[in-house]
């Protein structure tokens, strides 16, 4: 994972709705208007936007530690950086948004592979994770997936975005919310339940000291 958990928290919540329509092709769309807005062309809205359909994160707008995070992203060049990111995985879009419909996922938690990989495909990171959504060896192979000498299949789009999907229900079922599912995801359940079980909290914006890539 090569951004903070919060990016992807705040890609939810900063983008216009075009973000979450059911065609691929709005991302293109979507680009351009936010680059118009990083160049000063309109106005950046303070207040959460209010969709249907989505994951329900609760997110906790008056918490300072959010607030740092959607001030970062607001600059306009992380900003832009996270719209480029965007752009880079639209065109596995259609491939992902449609296995996640099937199985049963909000749309919007289609966004979670740019957080985890940048939206790359043949992304590897120092710890081992590999594929858009950055799976670990034994997770890949607890969801089905071949990972030998010879073959990768976490480097498959439809393949690990099935395996991905899976886990992911997995964990929603293990916490009963999303934004400690996919705190999970990134940092692992077992780290996730024992901060709870330690802080005796109850949210995800409510624990500390999480891995530097899960925060």
């Amino acid at each position: 994972m090569f951004k903070p958990f919060q990016a992807f928290l705040l890609s939810l919540v900063l983008f216009p709705a075009s973000a979450y329509s059911v065609t691929a092709e709005t991302l293109s769309s979507l680009v351009i208007k936010e680059s118009n807005l990083l160049l000063g062309k309109t106005a950046v809205s303070s207040e959460p936007i209010n969709l249907s359909g989505r994951a329900e994160l609760n997110l906790p707008w008056d918490k300072p530690s959010f607030q740092f995070w959607r001030s970062y992203y607001q600059n306009r060049w992380n900003r832009l950086k996270l719209i480029s990111q965007i752009d880079n995985f639209k065109l596995f879009y259609p491939t992902v948004r449609e296995i996640f419909k099937r199985e049963g996922l909000p749309e919007d938690l289609v966004f979670l592979a740019i957080v985890e990989s940048n939206g790359n495909p043949a992304a590897v990171s120092k710890a081992g994770a590999a594929g858009l959504w950055q799976l670990m060896p034994l997770t890949a192979k607890l969801y089905g997936l071949k990972v030998n000498r010879y073959i990768d299949e976490r480097f498959d789009i439809e393949k690990s975005t099935v395996a991905a999907a899976r886990y992911l229900k997995y964990l929603y079922s293990l916490f009963g919310r999303w934004d400690l599912a996919i705190a999970a995801y990134n940092a692992g359940p077992g780290t996730i339940k024992n901060r709870l079980k330690k802080l005796g909290a109850e949210h995800f914006w409510d624990l500390t000291k999480l891995p530097d890539e899960t925060l």
